[in-house]
């Protein structure tokens, strides 16, 4: 099953290693996309994501969406991967974008994840090969931090329900987990959304230390309950 970067991210224990034996696919080298730039009734929000990906979602207007550079900086971003594995059938990444209130990233240039700042992260992927025969709502759970396996290690601990969706012709999951990982504790919420022919998946997850959790959980929800796709399947 597909990894998403920032799963090396706060798995890794040696230089190049993702400490999980899925198969990993490339990444995309697609400008970071706001829908428009378009407003909300508040000021205090702007609407984020895709038109081209069909999918959208609400941040803070303080909030920094990070720039092509900065992605291809933490490894989210990189054309050449990506489309090798496009030609070879593979998963890979149709859209990326990372957004924060701040601009740090940790000492190996990554995402701080568990750091006292919320973050918000959204991709959209195409699923090739196995991936796309063995995904299931069950393990979408598992595609930014695979929370399964660390859960029975004692090191994942679900803070909420899981809740399934049905929109349309798209099936989903909304999960909220606190794992302990090589970058420190991290609490995150999660919704991923995938359609029939399940070659395709939505996903936004949103989060960063338990503390800092609890202390921003309104926002939170609200980014994560605003995700929306527009796309029926097809």
């Amino acid at each position: 099953m597909y990894l998403s970067p920032l799963h090396a991210s706060v798995t890794r224990t040696r230089p190049g290693g993702r400490g999980h034996g899925f198969a990993a696919a490339g990444l995309v080298a697609i400008s970071l996309v706001l829908a428009g730039l378009l407003s909300s009734c508040s000021t205090s929000v702007t609407y984020a994501g895709s038109s081209s990906q069909d999918v959208f979602f609400k941040l803070p207007r303080s909030w920094k969406l990070y720039n092509q550079t900065a992605l291809q900086q933490m490894g989210m971003v990189n054309s050449t991967e990506n489309s090798q594995q496009q030609a070879a059938g593979n998963s890979y990444q149709l859209f990326v974008s990372f957004a924060s209130p701040s601009s740090h990233l940790n000492v190996h240039g990554s995402p701080d994840l568990a750091g006292r700042f919320p973050w918000a992260y959204n991709t959209v992927e195409s699923l090739g090969g196995s991936d796309a025969e063995s995904i299931s709502l069950g393990s979408l759970q598992d595609l930014v931090i695979p929370v399964d396996t660390l859960a029975q290690q004692g090191a994942a601990t679900q803070l909420a329900p899981e809740k399934f969706i049905v929109d349309g012709a798209l099936r989903g999951t909304r999960v909220s987990y606190e794992a302990k990982t090589s970058a420190g504790p991290v609490s995150f919420e999660q919704v991923a959304l995938l359609n029939s022919p399940t070659n395709e998946v939505w996903l936004l997850a949103a989060g960063c230390s338990p503390a800092c959790f609890t202390a921003q959980k309104s926002v939170i929800d609200g980014i994560v309950k605003s995700f929306t796709v527009t796309n029926q399947g097809s």
